[in-house]
């Protein structure tokens, strides 16, 4: 097929020449890089393609066809709505390439008609994804009659038939209905959302299936050997971190499971309680370092001040010592003092507990004056020097760059 009949499908098909989509059509990105990508596991789609000058070739050949179509290039945002504002994702490190993935085209406003966009096959396919993207099974049945009759060389026929029975499938009203329907949902549901709707309005499909999953699941019960079939799961697919904080908050002992405190730091944050998610994050970092570790390096993670934070922790470690999360609260302290007053003191007496509650008085100290120290501040900063003389000496250095 040619690369005029593509970018001609992908009009019909998604009312826009997208050139991540012309490559995923061609076979150059794999659907697994793309997801990777979308969610951090690759830093750029550099690493999918195994001919960027080919790729490239191929996106100019496209882009110039889209412009000789009358079609307007305009940019294109490529942010996840669960990624941070100042983490975006990037396409490629290659100026050129990413110039051509960065854009998209559209037919103007005030276009002429077109025998080819406007014809009874396009308006058919685009009656069917409105009725699906709105929920309507009963309109998006109608619709995909009239798609098979007008364009039978749709290439999603079969996909959009399974998600018109999603859509007509009742809502759980069990939990035993729920893991069932759970498992059409993960298994063919969302496969088939991708393939027909297309990223990201595969989200604003399933979204709503997501929260009638996730209010039939009983918030109370949570299995920490089955974690995603869990309310929490469910709701922090649907995008819904309300729903999220309430369902952990329902787990007797959520302060002792890992993926429970992640997930509600994650919701706190999002509902823009940044003192509450310290403290959730915080306690992870006591209970489960290393997983506080795997969720603060994640390139998806949310938090840019304690992303920062635990960056200049670690290479200020001088490698003496095994150094782990434990102590991270300590030194979130040190590079952001204003949290000093935000938070309280941890309740344990463990190491890492006492050298939080220890930089945490010593911000609250009055400045010193005249270059003297009060004796009270020398108390406490030998008590922290006999615990972590390494964060005493971060004290002290970010303590002489603001004075």
């Amino acid at each position: 097929m040619s690369v005029e009949s593509t970018v001609h499908r992908l009009l019909v098909e998604r009312r826009e020449y997208s050139p991540i989509e012309l490559l995923k059509a061609e076979g150059r990105l794999s659907e697994a890089l793309y997801r990777a990508w979308r969610t951090g596991g690759i830093a750029s789609l550099d690493a999918a393609f195994d001919d960027p000058a080919g790729t490239k070739a191929l996106l100019r050949s496209a882009s110039s066809f889209a412009e000789a179509l009358g079609l307007l290039a305009e940019p294109v945002d490529h942010r996840d709505p669960d990624r941070p504002a100042d983490r975006p994702l990037t396409t490629s490190a290659d100026p050129t390439l990413k110039d051509l993935l960065d854009h998209r085209y559209r037919r103007p406003h005030d276009a002429q008609p077109d025998l080819f966009l406007d014809s009874a096959a396009t308006a058919s396919v685009n009656a069917l994804l409105d009725a699906l993207l709105q929920g309507d099974a009963k309109l998006a049945r109608d619709a995909l009659t009239e798609v098979r009759g007008s364009a039978p060389e749709y290439p999603y026929l079969v996909q959009a038939e399974t998600l018109i029975h999603a859509l007509e499938t009742p809502s759980p009203q069990s939990e035993a209905d729920a893991l069932k329907v759970l498992g059409r949902l993960e298994n063919t549901w969302a496969p088939a959302a991708l393939q027909c709707l297309g990223a990201p309005r595969d989200h604003v499909f399933l979204a709503p299936l997501w929260q009638d999953i996730g209010h039939a699941l009983n918030p109370g019960r949570f299995d920490p050997q089955r974690p995603d079939r869990h309310a929490s799961h469910a709701f922090e697919q649907a995008r819904d971190p309300r729903l999220v904080r309430q369902s952990v908050l329902a787990v007797p002992d959520y302060r002792q499971q890992p993926v429970l405190l992640a997930r509600l730091a994650a919701a706190a944050f999002r509902l823009g309680n940044r003192t509450e998610a310290l403290q959730v994050w915080f306690a992870m970092c006591l209970l489960s370092p290393d997983g506080f570790a795997g969720h603060v390096e994640s390139s998806s993670f949310e938090d840019p001040g304690v992303a920062l934070a635990w960056q200049s922790a670690v290479l200020e470690q001088d490698g003496e010592e095994e150094w782990s999360a434990e102590w991270f609260p300590a030194w979130m302290l040190v590079h952001e003092p204003g949290l000093a007053r935000a938070l309280s003191d941890m309740p344990g007496g463990s190491g890492p507990e006492r050298a939080f509650n220890l930089v945490r008085r010593l911000l609250h100290r009055s400045p010193d004056s005249h270059g003297t120290v009060d004796p009270q501040s020398v108390a406490l900063r030998r008590e922290l020097q006999a615990i972590d003389p390494g964060l005493l000496r971060s004290y002290l250095r970010k303590r002489a760059d603001t004075a």
